[in-house]
C-alpha cells in the first residue's frame, strides 16, 4: 500500500508518498489428473519451502512435486516458506479424482473443452520437447496458441499428422499453459504442463 512519510529537521520538512508492494512467494499452479496432482511454484519463489498435501504427508525436497492421493476426497494442499508469515501461506482445495487445473493466483482453472462428444486430448501431459494434440476429425486447426500463467501468448509451430497435430515445445519455459486450437470458426481449449 501507500505510506505517507514526513521527515523534519529543524525548520525544514519534506513529505512524500511511497508505494510498497509485497510479492507473495508461495503461489502455485496445479494439474489434477484422476488422483494425481502435479504442482508448480509460481515466481517469485522463496528459497526454503514446504508442501503440505492436506492428508498428513509433507514434502520439502522437491520444489515442483507430483503426488498421488491414496483415497478419494477433498484435500487442502498448501505451500509455505521458511520465515514467511502464516497469512502468506497459499492453499488450494483439491478434490480427487478429477481432471482440472488451477492456481492460487485466482480463477477456477481450465476444464478440457468438449467438441461434439469428444474431448481434446494432449499427450504426453506433462510434456518436455513436444506433444500431440488430438481433436475430432472434423476439426482442422489453423493455429495453436499457448498462453502462460502471466498471460504471455506464444503462437507455436505445429505439424499435422494422422493422429492430430504435433507441437514443438522445446523453446518454451517450464510451467502451466492454456492451449487454444483455432480452426477459423471454433476455438478449443485445454491445458498443458511443460517440465
Amino acid at each position: 500500500g501507500y505510506y505517507h512519510i514526513k521527515v523534519t529537521s529543524g525548520d525544514c520538512s519534506v513529505q512524500d508518498s511511497v508505494l510498497i508492494s509485497i510479492s507473495k512467494e508461495t503461489n502455485f499452479s496445479y494439474i489434477v489428473n484422476d488422483k494425481t496432482i502435479t504442482l508448480t511454484r509460481i515466481p517469485p519463489l522463496s528459497d526454503q519451502f514446504s508442501w503440505d498435501f492436506g492428508n498428513g504427508v509433507t514434502n520439502n525436497i522437491n520444489p515442483n512435486p507430483t503426488y498421488t492421493f491414496p483415497n478419494d476426497g477433498t484435500y487442502s494442499v498448501c505451500l509455505s516458506g521458511t520465515g514467511i508469515p502464516s497469512n502468506c501461506i497459499s492453499c488450494a482445495n483439491i478434490t480427487v479424482p478429477g481432471n482440472y487445473t488451477g492456481s492460487t493466483l485466482g480463477g477456477v482453472g481450465i476444464e478440457q473443452r468438449v467438441f461434439g462428444k469428444q474431448v481434446v486430448a494432449i499427450t504426453p501431459n506433462p510434456a518436455t520437447d513436444q506433444c500431440l494434440i488430438q481433436y475430432p476429425v472434423e476439426f482442422v486447426p489453423e493455429r495453436v496458441v499457448l498462453t502462460d500463467m502471466n498471460g504471455k501468448q506464444f503462437s507455436v509451430h505445429f505439424t499435422l499428422s494422422s493422429d492430430g497435430c504435433v507441437v514443438n515445445t522445446q523453446l518454451l519455459a517450464r510451467g502451466l499453459y492454456v492451449v487454444m486450437i483455432d480452426d477459423g470458426y471454433n476455438v478449443l481449449k485445454s491445458r498443458l504442463m511443460l517440465q
